[in-house]
């Protein structure tokens, strides 16, 4: 079960609500490991995030439980828009695939899309879209 609101976030969301209850719809943990790619400078060029999510959503009958591996790379201050599309190509090539959601709680609720239909907007200025990376994958494997 989980706790009332806390006050700070009841404030923040105060006119999103109209005030209307909050009610839990989803657990999320993310486990997240960041490696830097850096340059001959020492200049962060891209971040490569490696999450492991697992998610609990409540139902009515029965919790859905799932987990996934995603990958998600940004462009570093020092970083170019190519060096980003060739660490994006080789996470592609070892085997990683488009995400399933726009993020990791609309994936743990099976929602696919946001928005209008066959349109999903796109993430910050430099940010790649995450990569479901198959589980069968390791740190070892081919890639970076």
């Amino acid at each position: 079960m989980v706790g009332a609101l806390p006050k700070e976030l009841a404030a923040l969301t105060a006119g999103v609500r109209r005030g209307q209850s909050l009610r839990h719809i989803v657990t999320v943990h993310t486990d997240r490991t960041v490696q830097r790619v850096r340059g001959a400078d020492d200049q962060v060029v891209v971040e490569v995030a490696d999450d492991r999510v697992d998610a609990v959503a409540p139902g009515r009958r029965a919790a859905t439980l799932s987990s996934w591996r995603e990958i998600g790379t940004e462009l570093g201050p020092a970083g170019g828009r190519n060096l980003l599309d060739a660490v994006d190509a080789r996470l592609i090539g070892s085997g990683a695939t488009a995400s399933a959601g726009p993020n990791q709680v609309a994936r743990a609720l099976g929602v696919t899309a946001v928005g209008v239909a066959g349109h999903r907007p796109p993430g910050p200025p430099g940010r790649c879209s995450a990569a479901t990376w198959p589980n069968r994958m390791t740190r070892s494997s081919p890639g970076i």
